[in-house]
């Protein structure tokens, strides 16, 4: 702990000498983009120390107070600037936005772990065997074949007894069993696929199999398989189809996801401006749940994400039509993003009541919406067989009625008893060690399922009486995050998410130093081994402060509701609007 403050103090150190050095080097009849510049460079070249300290092997507990550290700092400059204005002794502008952009720019870095990626050769083998595999072969594997096919073609490859020495998941029910029964009855793979199909499947496990170590391996087969919905498996498909697996291949599909989050950061800045993207981005570099170490290096993982922030900023700027399209295919990508459409609707409700028709704006944005389901579906089914859709919903319940250790939302608050944590009932002697501990999760829910509803029903009573005011669907969607935590229990990095709670600092600045503090918070509590030791008891914690943290800005609007809540941000979209 002590090597981490001192690294924690250096760092600082010389990212505000770097600061003083080029505010004092240049003067205010420089162009401003030579002091953003400086800045940036600056702290680009702070990240690059952090990571030769470390040696580019940083342990968690230290990267999560560094990005406390960079959050925090964000936030208090943030309320430092507010007092400033307050005093009518603002900071000058460019250095503000120069300090925002080299913040972002080490957050960015805090993001890549200050260079430990962690994954030989650049991409993410885990993830890669599971959607690669599963949207290659998917006519053949289903949304239930992975692990049982995977073992009977490392069987044809001469590795029947590292196969039978394994545990794999059973899909059908999701729990843990032998390979057994599995290597029983071989027929019941090899009859799905063609023969050349057959030695297709056969050499593209024999290069996942190659590239992994035997326990991190063995692993994978324990893993909740092959999860997405059939439009997903439309783009996974056709990429994955191109060329058999090799290591470069699995490197130009890793290479997807980082351009997705250019795009995404980059539609955010033309929508918002510089201080929401750097909040936005900082937020996004600084929080602990949808950190690097789930999906970094991953394959086609953020497409959801790029799509629905892109909704919001078309939304922003008035493009209707497409901002529904945008949604609809988030959603058709992930499906939980779907409550997010509880604002819009409401919004549009209110306007319906109260003027006996629709506003074209709301119409434009459902016919986007239905073009883009009517188009992509029909692709999807096409690709993914007739009866993907079916499979997907049969193995989705499964999947759901399954609680995982990094599940997040408030029916893993409701869930969670002190008696039941995996602390005191995880089993290595079962054969599926959770087995207790899933259950315990599943008789506590059942107890409290009145609470539950009783919550989701306040809530939404709570955003509607906010959303009666509001007029922007944009700030429609962002509030109806709460809606997500709400009714949705979702694995942790989907908490990615909550960058539409960032935007919303467009609209008050408490909105942007709670962004800040929330994302420097989330990586403290991680510090803290009594409440983050185990991961029921770090998500659950988790859960809690996100689900505060989408409450508190219903809260804060509340007192405003009668008030024109957009000010100035809406008066500036009805000017450009009329324009």
């Amino acid at each position: 702990m002590s090597q981490l403050l001192t690294t924690e103090v250096i760092a600082c150190a010389i990212a505000a000498l770097l600061c003083f050095v080029a505010a004092d080097r240049v003067k205010d009849d420089k162009p401003e983009a030579i002091t953003i510049g400086l800045y940036v460079l600056g702290a680009a070249f702070v990240s690059a120390a952090i990571g030769f300290f470390y040696g580019f092997r940083i342990k968690p507990r230290e990267l999560s107070g560094l990005k406390a550290t960079i959050a925090l700092g964000a936030a208090a400059l943030s309320i430092w600037e507010v007092g400033r204005i307050a005093q009518k002794k603002p900071v000058r502008q460019r250095y503000v936005k120069a300090m925002a952009f080299a913040i972002a720019t080490m957050s960015v870095a805090a993001y890549m772990r200050f260079g430990d990626i962690g994954y030989r050769k650049f991409y993410h083998r885990w993830e890669h065997f599971h959607y690669f595999m599963g949207s290659k072969y998917n006519r053949e594997l289903g949304y239930k074949g992975l692990y049982e096919c995977t073992a009977i073609a490392q069987v044809d490859l001469g590795m029947r007894n590292e196969v039978a020495a394994r545990k794999l998941r059973n899909l059908e029910i999701d729990v843990l069993e032998s390979t057994e029964a599995v290597l029983a009855n071989p027929e019941k793979c090899k009859s799905r696929f063609t023969p050349e199909r057959w030695e297709a499947f056969k050499a593209d496990v024999k290069f996942f199999r190659t590239a992994s170590g035997l326990k991190y391996w063995n692993d994978m087969q324990k893993d909740h398989g092959y999860n997405p919905p059939p439009v997903w498996t439309v783009a996974g498909h056709l990429l994955s189809s191109l060329q058999p697996a090799s290591e470069r291949f699995q490197q130009l599909l890793a290479a997807i996801d980082p351009l997705l989050f250019l795009g995404l950061f980059a539609a955010v800045f033309w929508a918002f401006g510089w201080r929401v993207f750097c909040v936005a981005l900082t937020f996004w570099g600084c929080q602990l749940p949808a950190e690097y170490f789930w999906t970094g290096g991953a394959f086609l993982r953020q497409d959801w994400l790029f799509f629905l922030v892109l909704c919001a900023c078309l939304l922003k700027k008035r493009y209707f039509m497409l901002a529904g399209a945008a949604f609809a295919y988030s959603t058709l990508l992930r499906v939980f993003p779907g409550p997010l459409l509880f604002g819009p609707i409401v919004v549009a409700g209110w306007y319906l009541w109260k003027h006996r028709r629709f506003k074209k704006e709301h119409l434009r944005v459902a016919y986007g919406g239905i073009l883009a389901t009517a188009l992509l579906v029909p692709i999807s089914m096409g690709i993914a067989g007739k009866d993907s859709y079916k499979e997907f919903w049969s193995h989705i319940q499964v999947h759901n009625s399954t609680p995982l250790t990094n599940h997040m939302g408030l029916k893993t608050i409701v869930s969670h008893g002190l008696d039941g944590r995996m602390q005191y009932t995880r089993d290595e002697k079962l054969m599926d060690p959770f087995i207790n501990w899933k259950q315990a999760r599943r008789d506590r829910f059942q107890e409290l399922k009145p609470a539950y509803y009783a919550i989701i029903a306040a809530i939404a009573v709570g955003l509607a009486f906010v959303l009666r005011r509001v007029k922007s669907l944009w700030i429609a969607l962002c509030l109806s995050v709460v809606m997500v935590a709400a009714l949705v229990e979702a694995t942790c990095y989907y908490y990615s998410f909550f960058i539409l709670a960032a935007l919303l600092s467009r609209l008050r600045r408490e909105f942007e130093y709670v962004a800040l503090l929330v994302a420097g918070t989330s990586q403290l509590l991680v510090n803290i081994p009594l409440i983050s030791y185990f991961y029921d008891d770090r998500y659950t914690v988790q859960s809690v402060l996100f689900f505060a943290y989408a409450v508190g800005i219903i809260v804060a609007l509340w007192p405003r509701a009668r008030a024109a809540l957009e000010s100035r941000a809406a008066r500036k979209e009805e000017t450009a609007a009329a324009a």
